[in-house]
């Protein structure tokens, strides 16, 4: 392995293999920046704040307060939706009040040919899951996202930690270069979890997101120094 480690051909491959994946992370960092805060500059915390946020209340009141507050015909019947949820949702209160609001506002799309067939509001069990707060939609979500995350990034980080097998130093300093970006990673995604419970945990997102990066950035331009200097490796 440490003739391997020597040969002029395979240092030029490693290193532009390190080199591609840098340029890959920095494109995501800027991109990052951009969802965020619409410029190139680091995320401040009432932007990952307001990125991350989950919405602690039921999932037909942030519609109706968002993309289906045009489809409501009047505040009066705005506020009888948002009674009713208070109210925890009932059937009984649904057939007095709500249902001759959701036939003329929502019925059109929301039915089993309609545009929003997914969510069929014909069925009142459909309807009623989104009008009681649940973590589960706000769950799946995350899911659908962090665990590609998790996947991607973790196989990013690996040759770089491969990479310290070019690295002149203790044992003892590789096991801290080698775990810290994963490390970085555990505390930045579960942060997405975390956030569903308490708005405060954008800190473990910032934290984590800011420690992968630094590891990342670290390991790499690192790498890329003891990778051609004359000096030979360390036992």
């Amino acid at each position: 392995m440490n003739e391997l480690l020597k040969e002029t051909w395979f240092k030029l491959a490693w290193a532009m293999l390190l080199i591609c994946l840098l340029w890959g992370y920095t494109q995501g960092i800027l991109y990052i920046a951009l969802v965020t805060t619409d410029k190139i500059q680091a995320p401040l915390p009432k932007d990952v704040k307001s990125h991350f946020r989950v919405s602690q209340q039921p999932l037909l009141k942030s519609m109706l307060e968002g993309t289906m507050s045009e489809y409501v015909e009047s505040e009066e019947d705005r506020q009888i939706f948002y009674t009713w949820m208070k109210n925890g949702a009932t059937k009984k209160e649904y057939k007095e009040k709500v249902a001759d609001i959701i036939e003329a506002s929502c019925i059109e799309c929301h039915a089993p040919d309609g545009d929003a067939a997914y969510a069929n509001f014909e069925k009142f069990e459909v309807l009623q899951k989104t009008a009681i707060y649940s973590y589960l939609p706000h769950f799946k979500r995350i899911l659908k996202k962090a665990h590609p995350h998790a996947l991607a990034i973790s196989l990013l980080i690996f040759p770089f930690v491969l990479s310290l097998a070019f690295w002149p130093i203790c044992s003892r300093k590789k096991t801290l270069l080698a775990t810290a970006p994963y490390i970085g990673l555990f505390l930045d995604l579960n942060g997405w979890f975390f956030m569903m419970f308490s708005q405060n945990a954008f800190a473990l997102i910032m934290f984590g997101g800011a420690l992968t990066a630094i590891s990342i950035y670290t390991l790499g331009f690192g790498s890329l120094y003891f990778l051609f200097k004359k000096n030979d490796l360390e036992k």
